[in-house]
């Protein structure tokens, strides 16, 4: 269903906060989906809000939540009533569908059902129910398609030890975002440089760590061999982490492209693609062969080299840019 999460490739629709605390720390948070067809309800008062109810629920596990928890509030709009029977069945008939939606869930409404006339002076709207339903979950568990700007202590991990300066460039891409860095000397063990630097993330309180790895050299072993042993390390050091593991490909390759894709995906399980120097003549049409081939979703695209030219993707506005 077309409602995001961890595998596919359309926009998150659920809300996410993390709960405010006056001391400490809280893992919890909040989420919030809604559900409604507007068309179907048209069609069908009783099928629209069966639908709603359903639609709001795959929001919401898409997302990374537990259904068992959600709890629903209703909106609902009715017509103007006269001395036509159907324009007073629909009312119940909507209620009807989404409580036959919660009977198949076994999931209960908090707040009651909201009923309001939907007609203001001429207008009059065609029945509506809207459902919305809500979450709690903790923040290991929510699933979300970028890192959202706010709230979140990020610590750079610069585990590309083989390239030259490759630590010295992403220290001045930390100083400029404002965020934290863990290195170590050229030609050290990228894994220790990923071990160093979640415990540095466990100790102060980080909320995302940022590790770039080594992926030019995507035909030496050795390398392969190093992001297997980083992947473990992260399966046993974060094992309720949140895991997104990002190949960014430049815009301008071509079938090499999906060959360096199948390799990593073999070795580090990529989860998404990040394509790069989208701002020239480069089409970038070697994603539509990796999307297709390995089914991993865009994440994000560059436009530039400043540091707000890491945008999120947006598959519209790339398939106009192809044509």
């Amino acid at each position: 269903m077309p409602f995001g999460g961890k595998y596919q490739l359309t926009e998150t629709q659920s809300m996410v906060a993390k709960l405010p605390v006056l001391e400490g720390h809280t893992d919890t948070v909040t989420m919030m989906s809604y559900g409604f067809d507007p068309y179907l309800s048209s069609w069908s008062p009783y099928h629209g809000a069966v639908y709603a109810v359903v639609s709001s629920v795959a929001k919401i596990v898409a997302a990374g939540g537990d259904y068992k928890k959600i709890r629903f509030t209703f909106q609902e709009y009715f017509r103007r009533m006269n001395e036509d029977p159907k324009r007073w069945s629909q009312p119940f008939a909507a209620l009807l569908g989404a409580y036959d939606a919660q009977i198949g869930f076994g999931l209960p409404s908090i707040g009651g059902k909201d009923s309001m006339s939907g007609t203001f002076n001429d207008i009059d709207v065609p029945p509506t129910l809207v459902s919305f339903a809500v979450d709690v979950a903790k923040e290991k568990d929510i699933i979300t398609p970028e890192l959202k700007k706010e709230g979140n202590r990020v610590l750079l991990s610069a585990a590309d030890t083989f390239r030259a300066a490759a630590a010295d460039q992403l220290t001045v891409w930390a100083q400029r975002a404002g965020v934290e860095i863990v290195k170590h000397e050229e030609g050290s063990d990228p894994a220790a440089v990923v071990f160093d630097s979640i415990q540095a993330a466990k100790a102060r309180g980080v909320d995302v760590v940022i590790i770039d790895t080594a992926g030019r050299l995507h035909n030496k072993q050795n390398l392969m061999n190093e992001l297997n042993k980083i992947s473990r390390i992260l399966d046993r050091e974060l094992p309720n982490a949140s895991k997104e593991v990002l190949l960014v490909l430049d815009g301008t390759t071509g079938q090499n492209g999906l060959l360096q894709a199948k390799q990593f995906q073999e070795c580090a399980g990529v989860t998404g693609m990040v394509l790069t120097k989208l701002d020239g003549t480069a089409k970038g049409g070697v994603v539509i062969a990796v999307a297709q081939a390995l089914q991993i979703p865009v994440k994000f695209i560059g436009v530039g080299e400043q540091i707000d030219d890491l945008m999120p993707f947006d598959a519209k506005s790339f398939a106009e840019a192809l044509i």
